[in-house]
């Protein structure tokens, strides 16, 4: 009796597994944190400049970008006016985003 618990709880398990999977992909797997979302309100893909809530910060060449609305997304698609989550790092004392979410309905 015990063996076939198991095994039928390991099968729900691996059942469901896929659902999970699937729910953290359309969250985008983020957590928000009220101090890193924004509006961007300038940016310079060129010169690796962005301006966040009125705050001038750089732009990692190598930073990720999620956009629900494509595939695959690069620093070039980001635009005045979008609204976004951000992870960024300090360096030389000053602030470069690593990875931003292009929150839904920009």
């Amino acid at each position: 009796m015990k063996q076939y618990k198991l095994k039928l709880t390991t099968l729900l398990f691996l059942l469901t597994m896929p659902f999970s999977i699937y729910a953290a992909q359309l969250s985008g797997g983020i957590s928000i944190n009220p101090g890193n979302i924004g509006i961007i309100d300038h940016i310079n893909v060129v010169k690796r400049e962005i301006i966040i809530n009125d705050m001038q910060m750089l732009l990692s060449a190598t930073a990720k970008v999620h956009n629900p609305a494509k595939k695959f997304s690069s620093s070039r698609d980001l635009q005045q006016g979008m609204k976004i989550k951000f992870n960024s790092t300090t360096v030389n004392r000053k602030r470069m985003i690593t990875e931003v979410w292009v929150l839904p309905g920009s």
